[in-house]
């Protein structure tokens, strides 16, 4: 039994599903939502997708790319999160190492 005054979690299941088209690209929808009824231009873009995972999500559920919460408040809101690829990561800039005088004249 719950004690009254604890935080309920809030949870859904969630189907996820696989872009065949762009890697690491994922769509998160409540489980009893069918395909067909995603936006046309989701659908299109997920066109030949797999659903490959169903599973219960509550805000407490650590997940890889995403924070739970805004993935959950994305599926009450809107229906779905769309999860894109994280961005590549930038090679760091060369920064050119300041030129220090080395007997005290500053002449450069």
């Amino acid at each position: 039994m719950q004690d009254e005054n604890s935080p309920q979690l809030e949870s859904m299941t969630v189907t996820a599903w696989r872009s065949p088209k762009r890697a690491d690209t994922y769509l998160f929808i409540p489980a009893e939502l069918p395909f067909e009824e995603l936006p046309e231009a989701l659908q299109a873009q997920f066109e030949g997708a797999e659903a490959f995972y169903t599973f219960e999500l509550d805000s407490a559920r650590e997940m890889p790319q995403a924070d739970a919460q805004q993935v959950l408040t994305a599926l009450r809101e809107r229906g779905f999160y769309l999860q894109m690829p994280p961005p590549p990561s930038l090679p760091e800039k060369a920064v050119p190492e300041k030129e220090v005088p080395t007997d005290g004249d500053d002449r450069g």
